[in-house]
């Protein structure tokens, strides 16, 4: 059986060049996450790609079509239509296609300061593969960072792409998100925050935000921390904050009015609550404010 690494009909594929790379590596503004190699294969029958010693960068594989795999660490995971993985740089992999349905795929080759929390952060949530929902704009993206490449390695291009790959990352580590879909029934921490954003010149309960979601207290309690890391009245109370500290700049509104107007009956409490969460006193907060615009 035929094994391709690439040459595939209608493929694009850009890969830098290790000068260019270098210069990336060591610029304060491109140093912390760059693209190194980039493409798009379709319909790729055939493609297996083996790497006993890993690669020196890190690469994602989005599939849209067809089926695939890959393996790593001597485990093997399967690779369907609207799923992507993530390779760690420095260890060995292989990965191909299907051979009844040969995959399509975007793929990236990435590195950088950051590079190494990004894989750290696939790991907890994604690991081996994640299904994602299809998103025209993320398409649209990776191929105005391919095209853009195509023009040539200007300074211009290279710190576009730099600073444009993190957005494209988080189409994939945060798609819902990304796409921001309509709330649904079963998404309880989008549906809690929602009735929070609503409710913020008052003080809330969990029993009222376990009735609105559907869920009991225990149930939201536990789902809401392990998604924000927040308990949800400790969230709402940051949310309230984040208000007052607009309120604090963009209105003429008093400490004490601001306090009132988002239910907080006690001045002082709420001046302490501030300094808690924003780790200076509203009065600070404003003065600090002007005295740096």
């Amino acid at each position: 059986m035929p094994r391709i690494k690439d040459g595939f009909s209608g493929q694009k594929m850009l890969i830098l060049p290790d000068e260019v790379n270098a210069q990336a590596a060591v610029s304060p503004l491109m140093g912390n996450l760059y693209l190194t190699n980039i493409g798009y294969f379709p319909k790729a029958g055939f493609h297996y790609v083996e790497r006993k010693k890993g690669n020196n960068q890190y690469i994602l594989i989005y599939c849209t079509e067809g089926e695939g795999w890959y393996k790593l660490h001597g485990e093997q995971a399967s690779i369907k239509a609207g799923q992507y993985f993530l390779l760690p740089a420095g260890q060995q992999h292989s990965y191909g296609a299907s051979v009844d349905k040969p995959w399509t795929i975007y793929w990236f080759h990435f590195t950088g300061k950051m590079a190494v929390e990004l894989w750290g952060l696939y790991q907890s949530r994604d690991f081996p593969a994640a299904t994602i929902p299809f998103s025209q704009a993320r398409i649209d993206f990776f191929d105005k960072l391919l095209h853009t490449l195509e023009k040539g390695y200007s300074r211009e291009h290279l710190q576009f792409t730099s600073l444009a790959l993190g957005y494209l990352l988080n189409s994939f580590f945060f798609p819902n998100i990304f796409t921001e879909p309509e709330l649904k029934d079963h998404d309880l921490t989008d549906l809690a925050i929602e009735y929070m954003q609503n409710n913020l010149y008052r003080s809330i309960t969990l029993r009222e935000l376990a009735d609105h979601t559907g869920y009991s207290i225990a149930h939201l309690a536990m789902e809401f921390r392990k998604k924000t890391g927040y308990s949800a009245i400790d969230y709402h109370n940051r949310l309230r904050i984040q208000r007052a500290s607009q309120q604090l700049i963009l209105t003429g509104m008093n400490i004490k009015q601001i306090s009132f107007s988002l239910g907080f009956k006690d001045q002082y409490y709420f001046s302490r609550l501030f300094s808690k969460i924003t780790g200076e006193s509203p009065s600070s907060y404003k003065k600090n404010y002007y005295t740096h615009k």
